[in-house]
């Protein structure tokens, strides 16, 4: 059975509540499980006095779950309680996670704000971009991890893509956002680590980059991801500055597959 080691709750923008996840890393296959994500308004050990965000169930291949229920909420503030049911597909044993707690607070500003650099990305200055997160949990690797050194044994292995966990990234996620190649010294203060060759990516605050994530442009272009920078209105992430690198077109990240 599945282990979620953590599970964390966010308001990472006004119309979405983010609800992400780190599994302990098994020899089991993720495919074999599903989450299903329970939502109430007040703590209690009753399944009823919850109801189920979705029932068709998540693969627990992907990194986190986006909860869109609370755009255009009336209150100035909510509480929303969440757990997570793990279920076995074949076995059909579950398992739930104790409530997670998060208050949701109402923003018309950081609302409008997020609008406007919506349609400015997807209509004006953006291009569309895949985001390949990386894994660090999940199933080890069955080609190059050893259970024992707790390591992986070779380089450039065509089955993590030298992350240690089978596939490597997470399914791609597909967004807009606006690429400032060779940009001028005064955005360089913004990071320490910088090359000539280095970009600026702008975009909203939704999918969340990490360093070490991939992003692929529409000329197959792939980097990596080295910094992430965030700026916010009150409690809400309005959008993240990236610091990219490209890769080289021998890396084996370019082995990993993506779909345009």
């Amino acid at each position: 059975m599945l282990v979620i080691t953590t599970l964390e709750t966010k308001q990472l923008t006004p119309d979405h509540i983010s609800l992400s996840w780190v599994i302990m890393s098994t020899a089991e296959s993720l495919a074999d499980y599903r989450f299903y994500i329970w939502k109430g308004n007040t703590p209690s050990p009753n399944l009823t006095d919850y109801e189920l965000v979705i029932s068709s169930g998540i693969n627990p291949q992907i990194t986190a779950y986006y909860d869109t229920s609370v755009a255009g909420m009336s209150s100035k503030t909510i509480d929303y309680y969440y757990k997570i049911q793990i279920s076995g597909i074949t076995s059909h044993a579950s398992t739930f996670t104790e409530d997670y707690a998060i208050r949701v607070i109402e923003d018309k500003y950081a609302r409008e704000i997020e609008r406007r650099r919506k349609l400015v990305f997807d209509k004006h200055s953006g291009q569309s971009f895949f985001l390949l997160k990386r894994k660090s949990y999940g199933t080890y690797c069955p080609t190059c991890y050893d259970a024992t050194l707790q390591r992986t044994t070779t380089s450039k292995c065509l089955t993590c893509y030298d992350t240690g966990f089978s596939g490597g990234y997470f399914s791609p996620i597909s967004f807009n956002a606006q690429l400032m190649e060779r940009p001028v010294q005064s955005r360089l203060q913004l990071f320490g680590d910088w090359q000539d060759s280095d970009s600026v990516l702008y975009c909203e605050a939704l999918p969340p980059i990490n360093s070490k994530d991939i992003l692929v442009d529409r000329l197959s272009r792939r980097w990596i991801v080295l910094n992430v920078g965030s700026y916010s209105k009150g409690t809400h992430s309005i959008g993240q500055i990236v610091q990219l690198r490209q890769l080289e077109i021998q890396d084996i990240i370019y082995r990993v597959p993506v779909t345009y």
